[in-house]
């Protein structure tokens, strides 16, 4: 999951770079330093989430904690969208179909895989 997310992450930015490419200016930074922040990003995202479930059951975790943590992820995938809104200038609307995505398969998606991957080898 964190290289699916990893990969539609870098994939869009330098999509997106490619695109608004301007001839008169030309990119600013380096395509293979936007990818090493976006992953770093990512890893903590799920290091975060990872370190929730291994204190916490699949199956029956606490709402609050699990909430904070998801708070948690989502202000650190907001300091990403800071950086790529100051450094790589996309604009806003990326940035949230960015954060969102990313939120939407840490939040939910990897949590239900985590439940059927519990379910299936218990």
């Amino acid at each position: 999951m964190l290289f699916a997310n990893w990969l539609f992450v870098s994939s869009y930015v330098n999509i997106n770079k490619f695109f608004s490419y301007d001839s008169n200016n030309p990119p600013k930074s380096n395509i293979l330093l936007v990818n090493i922040i976006t992953f770093t990003f990512l890893i903590i995202s799920y290091f975060l989430a990872n370190i929730f479930f291994q204190f916490q059951s699949i199956k029956n975790y606490d709402f609050l904690p699990y909430f904070f943590t998801q708070l948690l992820i989502l202000w650190l995938l907001c300091l990403y969208g800071i950086y790529l809104y100051v450094f790589e200038k996309l604009r806003f609307y990326h940035i949230l179909i960015i954060v969102s995505v990313s939120m939407l398969i840490i939040s939910y998606i990897y949590p239900l895989l985590l439940s059927i991957a519990f379910d299936k080898y218990e």
